[in-house]
């Protein structure tokens, strides 16, 4: 599944004619491009996580439904299934969060609604959880190890809502703190800050071209930091750190 990832990413850029490139990945975008840097390319030039970046950190739990999805043939049926939009829009606040649905456009929900019925959507998708996860962990393979943390030299910034439910912040910064120079945000919301505060988001990944790797993690003279309602938290391999 790694290399698929990495020649999805290799294929995309060849294709728009880029060398090297930023990304920003939301979920499962963020852990194909944290696989793609973890493996040694210089492609990408920078990374924004926003939310948990699926199952890419040690510790995240597998949750509810899209346990479902790992399991061959059932995925496809549950994908397929018939959901009216009010059964739809709860399944989707158990694994983005209630704040994100609420606060995301009727347009986009109904897009992935009808979208995952699709027959070739469906079993793209339930073929893809079933060779990330299991039922209730994620396969190893798909887990950064320690050595791999430590490799990424790109710079990288995570964005994670305060509630996000598959790995709580407090699990999820001693892996990030393995990485050279990352800075964690901690903002309200669940897996999806980014719709439940477009404006904030926005804010932070704006702020990114400012965040290259440096052993000073407090604001140059003059620079303003990307936002005083988040936490930042960062590593430069000797365990200093900031909050704004």
């Amino acid at each position: 599944m790694r290399e698929h990832a990495r020649r999805l990413i290799d294929d995309i850029l060849d294709a728009l004619g880029l060398d090297e490139v930023p990304v920003i990945g939301h979920s499962l975008g963020g852990m194909f491009a944290l696989w793609h840097v973890a493996a040694g390319s210089a492609r990408i030039s920078g990374v924004v996580a926003i939310g948990e970046p699926a199952v890419a950190l040690p510790g995240v739990r597998v949750r509810m439904p899209l346990s479902l999805l790992t399991v061959r043939g059932l995925g496809v049926a549950v994908l397929r299934s018939p959901s009216p939009r009010r059964v739809y829009r709860a399944l989707l606040a158990q694994g983005q969060g209630s704040a994100e649905v609420a606060a995301a456009p009727d347009s986009l929900i109904e897009a992935l609604r009808l979208s995952v019925r699709r027959p070739e959507n469906a079993r793209t998708v339930a073929s893809l959880m079933h060779a990330i996860d299991r039922f209730r962990r994620p396969r190893p393979e798909s887990v950064l190890t320690s050595a791999e943390l430590a490799a990424i030299t790109t710079p990288t910034i995570f964005i994670i809502g305060s509630d996000d439910p598959y790995l709580s912040i407090a699990r999820a910064r001693p892996s990030i703190d393995q990485i050279q120079g990352a800075r964690l945000y901690a903002v309200p919301g669940g897996h999806a800050p980014w719709l439940a505060d477009a404006q904030h988001a926005a804010e932070l990944i704006a702020t990114h071209s400012h965040l290259a790797p440096s052993p000073h993690l407090t604001p140059t003279p003059g620079e303003r930091p990307a936002s005083k309602r988040a936490g930042l938290t960062g590593n430069n391999k000797s365990s200093q750190s900031t909050r704004y």
